[in-house]
Formats: structure tokens, sequence, C-alpha cells
């Protein structure tokens, strides 16, 4: 099963949760590895994440198709990846969004504290196309498809439970009468130090 994150939209702790609740076994992104192919686009947010490379149609396959593991993915909304996923139209996606403006806040907190204000502005000029799109790209793939649930971050701090609970009917779980509080995990992957340096 997958899970579509937006980068710095709590999707390693949402995945975390439901794989408590669930007994999914959770594996979050799987990093590039040597000759992986890069995307001419997302080229500034791809300097700050080193698992957005292209996914061959075999991974996406393994990723969607396979019932006891939950992938956790930033996978990039290209067309290379919406022609592999528009095959899977009976399966269960859930892609979880931020909004823009509020994750590029979270970045430009984190340039800030590493690199003063200027500096962070600049970063943040460059980086907000790739954020924009990110978000508008996954929405407009969504609209055209009916298996396919996003949730926004707001939604699952503001309204966690019954966010929760819709995530696990839409993958077709049963709904624990008691479900887990949020899994908060700090930033993961290739951590502060790569998005800072």
């Amino acid at each position: 099963m997958l899970l579509i994150g937006q980068p710095k939209s709590a999707s390693t702790s949402l995945a975390v949760t439901i794989g408590k609740i669930t007994g999914l076994n959770v594996v979050l992104g799987i990093p590039r590895k040597p000759g992986f192919k890069k995307s001419n686009q997302f080229t500034e947010l791809f300097k700050y994440h080193n698992n957005v490379p292209i996914r061959n149609k075999l991974f996406l396959k393994q990723v969607v198709t396979g019932k006891r593991t939950l992938f956790k993915e930033h996978l990039l909304p290209i067309q290379a990846h919406f022609k592999e996923l528009n095959k899977y139209k009976n399966e269960r996606i859930v892609i979880l969004l931020r909004e823009p403006e509020d994750s590029l806040d979270s970045y430009y907190r984190l340039f800030k504290n590493h690199h003063g204000e200027e500096k962070a502005k600049e970063m943040i000029d460059k980086l907000s196309p790739d954020i924009f799109s990110w978000h508008e790209r996954w929405m407009y793939w969504k609209s055209v498809h009916k298996n396919v649930m996003i949730v926004e971050y707001r939604d699952l701090v503001l309204n966690y439970q019954t966010t929760i609970k819709k995530i696990l009917k839409h993958y077709r779980f049963k709904v624990p009468k008691k479900i887990l509080p949020l899994q908060k995990l700090k930033y993961t992957g290739v951590g502060e130090k790569r998005l800072c340096s």
C-alpha cells in the first residue's frame, strides 16, 4: 500500500502510526541508489531530500499492490509516475499534503536558524515553486481518481481522530475502538544536517 507524503507534512509520523494501529510493516521511503534516474523537475527540492528520484515500473507496482506493507514515499508528481499509477485504479492510495505556505514556513524557520534571515529568504524563493507545484499536481491528479484520498496536514493535526478513522476506512481496515495518538517523530530521512548544509 502506498502513502504519498509531501515533504515536511508529518508523513513519517502518520505512516508509523498507521503501522502501529494495523500491524502493517512500514517502509519509510527507500533512498535513491547508484544509477538512479533524476527528474529535471523539482530540482531545488531534490537538494534537501534524498528519496525523490524517478521510480521504475516494478517499484511502483510493488508499493501500490502490496497488502502487508505500507510504503511511505515522497513520490514526485511527474508524468512518468502518474502514467504508472493510472494502471492501478482499484488500489487505495493516500496522499498527505500540506498547504504550501505552511510548508515553506517550516523550511524557512529551519533555514533561518542555520543560515540567518537573508540567506533563508533566498533559499525559500528558490524552493517555493517546487512546493506549490507539488501540492497543485497531486491535487489535480487525485481529482480524476476515485480510489485516491487526499489528507490535509491541518486536518491531521486539528481533527486527528476523525482523520485517522477515514484513512483506515479508505485502506479498508477495521477501525479499532481505541485510536493511538500520532507518533510524533523528528525530521527523518537525510536529517537537518543535509537540509541546512
